[in-house]
């Protein structure tokens, strides 16, 4: 008889310390004293318990743009392009890359805003640029990125007939996978423009020979250049009336 009752306390499971879970639980409980019928007992009150969000992967992604040319005709087309590399040792997760070219003024007018600008990641096509503030923004989705590997954005342009004399494509890949080194994701090609008329030396602006021929209406946009400033002969775009070295008199 008593070896048959410790078997029976041997076998018996232990009571769980109060709060504890088994592995495949998805509650907690424990035990409170409350007043049953004016009797006080212990009663088990059990509460679910969120899952812990699962850890998001560690990813490293690492932007390089290829040689570019270092100086550009205003007037004609480019073409860069940057590799985006997950150099982590997680899947980056919702990747994408974001370029912005810029090399015009803010206030460009509408008829001088860059020209046929396309973008692909993967040989996917990129969405439609937004302009505006001096740059041309556009997403490129890409999509999950693993370890190890890599995807070709690719950017094409043509300037317009009126740009900035420093011309830059940035591009930033982001994903929603934890990234500790941000700081290598970014990569900047930078050129400058050639093929200015000298004739307009003043201000950062660069202006392409006629045809079309411009007018102080065209320019007037340019908030830091449509009034008074230097002109040099022979004046091809014939923006000093007067011939007194000042174009677009006010």
């Amino acid at each position: 008889m008593a070896a048959a009752i410790a078997a029976a306390v041997v076998g018996a499971a232990a009571p769980r310390p109060n709060g504890a879970l088994s592995s495949t639980a998805k509650k907690r409980c424990h035990y409170v004293v409350k007043k049953v019928h004016g009797k006080k007992k212990r009663v088990r009150v059990c509460h679910k318990v969120k899952p812990k969000p699962k850890p998001k992967p560690v990813a490293d992604l690492v932007a390089l743009v290829a040689p570019g040319p270092s100086t550009a005709d205003v007037g004609s087309a480019l073409s860069y392009t940057v590799t985006v590399l997950n150099n982590g040792p997680g899947v980056a997760l919702k990747t994408e890359v974001e370029p912005a070219i810029g090399w015009f003024p803010i206030d460009t007018p509408e008829k001088f805003l860059p020209g046929q600008i396309t973008g692909t990641a993967g040989g996917k096509p990129c969405e439609e640029p937004d302009v505006s503030e001096g740059e041309a923004t556009f997403a490129c989705p890409v999509g999950s990125l693993a370890s190890g590997a890599s995807v070709q954005v690719t950017v094409s342009f043509r300037i317009g007939r009126v740009s900035g004399r420093e011309l830059y494509v940035d591009t930033t890949a982001y994903t929603d996978s934890r990234d500790p080194n941000e700081h290598n994701s970014e990569a900047i090609a930078n050129a400058t423009m050639t093929g200015c008329l000298p004739s307009y030396p003043d201000r950062d602006i660069c202006i392409a020979p006629p045809p079309p021929d411009l007018n102080c209406d065209d320019l007037f946009p340019y908030t830091n250049l449509h009034v008074n400033w230097a002109v040099a002969d022979p004046d091809p775009h014939h923006l000093d009336s007067d011939h007194d070295g000042v174009a677009c008199e006010s």
